[in-house]
């Protein structure tokens, strides 16, 4: 992974209490060994009969414990309807046909025109950004 624009951790408080606090869950868990065993033994059993449970509920189409069918969401099919009933048809039963324009580009042209001048240094910076793209770790969740 990259490390652009790294800075010393005491640069950054939220980042300096957020290692110090990762170090002080990993030291109790180090002296807490047993304990943290059994509790990732009971999570990994539960995120599993829940993986199977969820399956059976969606598969019946029920509410059951504490997985619940929260609501029916109606999706309409118009390819399905355009094929069975033809254009007239579809139309005159709420259907809507268009047309939309997307624009792409290849980067890699573009950054040779931005090279030659062709496409000049204004609007190349309007045209061309960078974006910061982070690794952050997961959140910590304890049942």
């Amino acid at each position: 992974m990259g490390e652009h624009n790294k800075v010393a951790i005491n640069e950054v408080p939220e980042v300096a209490e957020y290692e110090a606090a990762v170090e002080r869950l990993a030291a109790y868990r180090a002296s807490n060994t047993e304990f943290f065993r059994y509790l990732d033994e009971i999570a990994d059993d539960i995120n599993t009969k829940l993986e199977a449970a969820e399956k059976a509920v969606r598969s019946k189409g029920v509410s059951c414990g504490s997985l619940l069918l929260d609501k029916y969401q109606r999706r309409y099919y118009p390819d399905k309807l355009y094929t069975a009933v033809g254009r007239e048809k579809f139309l005159e039963s709420g259907g809507k046909i268009s047309t939309k324009t997307t624009y792409d580009c290849d980067k890699k042209r573009i950054d040779a025109a931005i090279a030659s001048g062709s496409i000049d240094a204004e609007l190349a910076e309007a045209i061309r950004v960078s974006t910061p793209v982070f690794s952050i770790p997961k959140k910590v969740q304890v049942p």
